[in-house]
């Protein structure tokens, strides 16, 4: 599942590129497509809720955990970051030490600043997110396991009325100028509803909620497809709802029933198609893609030529760029990503008796090592 959601950013970040010759064509992709990239990353971060919570250790230490999730996302992120840097300096367009330092550090999500908040490699910014939630995770963990089952799914409503709330206010009091085309909100109202830590923590603890949900036995059995289904109408009330209301909330529903669904198939041995080998490959290359795929599309074929092309070419060059990235992706990743993760998280104490899992699932894709859940997707 994270292989087809590192595919939707790739597709939103492809339209923005503006390769196509047909400036219809562009327009019409940006005002259709423009907020795909917002799903997914609402699916990571809600994704890695759930998958951090079914994997979670019985007496597990904090310490031990922050280990294991920083070890996973933080030396492949440096490592992208200085290619990033080397890559602009090669164009003579170093930036600024005071617009990396934060991206570096992972706290540029905490600033609207465009200079800053995007950095040197712009999808870094959802990793400064998932660290709060790593570091938010054991207490949060621990408080909802002492929600009454009875109680739970009134919970997960309350934070689907929180993400509404989210919506509302920032639509009240953050300034809605100037606004930026095909959002229908302005970058602050975006900011402040899409990509603040904060605010996104409701997804991530939605997410666990819905594992509490499935652990405790209170899922309602929605098919997958038809939870895949749901997200249609979802999407399509993101673009014709106003402003800040389009941008998290329609989605929230469908996206917490999809990854439920999708993990209750798994657990009753049904088969789903993103339980192929292949799709299994493609999701353990998801962090290292995401990461590494603007600087594939920025300087690679598509970005050295600096033009358009009529359709057909145009496809064949997103074709290339799309392998190309999966290439870079492999390398990051069976080179550097997860021998490097498996050596820092190594704890020198005796394994916990349980299942044994790093967890995670945002962005910051899967376990720092192969874990041993049940859940495969």
């Amino acid at each position: 599942m994270r292989c087809a959601s590192s595919a939707v950013v790739f597709i939103l970040h492809i339209i923005q590129a503006g390769v196509f010759a047909d400036l219809t064509l562009s327009e019409s992709l940006n005002k259709y497509f423009g907020k795909i990239g917002f799903v997914s990353v609402g699916f990571f971060f809600l994704l890695s809720g759930f998958i951090l919570t079914w994997s979670a250790r019985e007496g597990d230490r904090p310490v031990s955990f922050w280990r294991r999730r920083l070890a996973r996302i933080y030396p492949t992120h440096l490592l992208v970051c200085a290619a990033a840097v080397v890559l602009l300096a090669a164009r003579d367009t170093s930036p600024a030490w005071g617009d990396t330092l934060p991206s570096l550090f992972l706290v540029q999500g905490w600033t609207s600043n465009e200079t800053v908040f995007w950095g040197v490699n712009g999808p870094s910014w959802s990793l400064c997110a998932e660290l709060l939630f790593y570091l938010a995770f054991p207490l949060l963990l621990r408080v909802i396991r002492k929600i009454p089952d009875r109680w739970l799914w009134l919970c997960a409503g309350s934070l689907v009325a929180a993400v509404f709330a989210v919506a509302f206010v920032a639509r009240l009091v953050v300034s809605p100028d100037p606004e930026m085309p095909f959002i229908n909100a302005s970058w602050d109202q975006q900011w402040a509803v899409f990509n603040h830590p904060a605010t996104r923590m409701l997804d991530f603890t939605l997410g666990i909620v819905m594992a509490r949900i499935l652990q405790a036995g209170l899922w309602i059995r929605i098919p997958l497809g038809a939870a895949l289904l749901t997200l249609i109408p979802g999407y399509v009330c993101s673009l014709w709802l106003p402003g800040t209301f389009g941008l998290v909330a329609p989605t929230t529903i469908p996206l917490a029933l999809i990854v439920t669904a999708a993990a209750a198939a798994d657990l009753s041995g049904k088969r789903t198609v993103f339980q192929g080998r292949t799709m299994v490959r493609l999701g353990e290359l998801a962090f290292s893609f995401y990461l590494t795929h603007t600087l594939v599309i920025i300087f690679g074929p598509i970005g050295r030529a600096e033009r358009t092309w009529p359709l057909p070419q145009a496809l064949g060059m997103i074709a290339l760029t799309y392998a190309l990235s999966l290439a870079v992706a492999w390398v990051v990743c069976h080179g550097f990503e997860r021998p490097v993760a498996r050596r820092l998280a190594k704890s020198r104490r005796p394994p916990a008796p349980s299942a044994d899992s790093a967890g995670g699932a945002g962005p910051a894709g899967g376990p720092a090592v192969e874990p041993k859940a049940d859940l495969k997707n």
